[in-house]
């Protein structure tokens, strides 16, 4: 699973592209801010590929991707991003270790020139290749693979966030087993309830919310004490609270009865 760094550099990544796209449209290659805005995308790409060989970025329905992952919140932010790469027919980019700032300058130029009529019957590779861009791919997701589908991405993180989401109750049931019983308590397992519910919200907090409000027929004290716990982690983490401490308050929360 991704950590929320990357998570927040690969938006960052993101948010960089659509402005030296922009910038480059508004006034040319030569101008001061594009060259700045392709600085700015080139440091933050560059610090991306030196904790990993590649970086692939994708168009899934109306949504942005990473790791065929959609990144809904940003997606929101970057409507006209989006439209722009699916007006040029971009539905992947691949960037790899080594790429420079005059590949990125001239990749911002050939997706510009793609909205141009005459230019959308070529073949985009060919172009890359003609501008001599060769740490910057593009294709359609699944390339290689089977493609994948919004309905099927949505599908595959709500599973996980419910396999999460079962799992700390079990957790917690037994934890309140173990109390019962007088046992010590299980510190190590409640810190990893509370620890696999912190990295569903920042990832996928969404539909970690729509769980709390699901009524079903075993709903009882330890669904309350998860939800409990996940409602407090939000609102410890819109205050700002750093991780560590975010561990200590969701536990508290989880065992509050």
């Amino acid at each position: 699973m991704r950590s929320p760094l990357i998570k927040d550099k690969i938006e960052d990544l993101v948010t960089r592209s659509a402005r030296a796209v922009q910038v480059n449209r508004i006034y040319g290659r030569d101008h001061n801010l594009t060259h700045e805005a392709v600085i700015s995308l080139h440091h933050i790409a560059n610090d991306l590929l030196q904790q990993r060989e590649d970086i692939t970025l994708g168009v899934i329905g109306d949504e942005i991707a990473f790791e065929k992952e959609p990144l809904y919140e940003l997606s929101a932010r970057r409507k006209q991003f989006i439209e722009f790469l699916k007006q040029t027919g971009v539905r992947k980019i691949s960037l790899t270790r080594g790429v420079g700032k005059k590949e990125l300058l001239d990749f911002c130029l050939v997706l510009i020139a793609r909205t141009e009529l005459h230019e959308q019957k070529r073949d985009i590779q060919e172009m890359l290749e003609e501008k001599g861009i060769t740490h910057v791919t593009v294709g359609e997701i699944g390339t290689g693979e089977r493609r994948i589908s919004l309905p099927e991405a949505e599908d595959r993180i709500r599973n996980r966030v419910k396999h999460t989401y079962r799992d700390s109750m079990q957790l917690l049931t037994q934890t309140f087993q173990e109390l019962k019983g007088n046992q010590p308590l299980n510190v190590q397992s409640a810190r990893q309830i509370v620890e696999g519910l912190i990295k569903n919200l920042l990832q996928n907090k969404n539909l970690l919310l729509i769980l709390t409000s699901l009524k079903t027929h075993d709903e009882n004290t330890f669904m309350h004490g998860i939800n409990v716990a996940i409602f407090t982690l939000l609102q410890g983490e819109v205050l700002g609270l750093e991780e560590k401490y975010l561990t200590d308050v969701g536990m508290a929360a989880m065992l509050h009865d």
